[in-house]
């Protein structure tokens, strides 16, 4: 049974994948999504997850 996004996420997010492998997850992942709506998305997920992570970084 294929994994739907959010669980594909989620999973990322919690193995705790460094920054720059969870991008290049996020990446592959969006490689492989079919509809426009997922696409759409996960595109908005990645963007807001990557703003997340810049903010963060430049915190430090």
């Amino acid at each position: 049974m294929k994994k739907s996004l959010l669980e594909k996420i989620l999973s990322a997010l919690s193995n705790n994948i460094p920054a720059k492998g969870l991008s290049n997850y996020l990446y592959q992942q969006i490689q492989q999504l079919t509809s426009q709506k997922d696409i759409e998305a996960f595109q908005l997920i990645y963007k807001n997850e990557s703003r997340i992570l810049s903010q963060h970084l430049n915190s430090n």
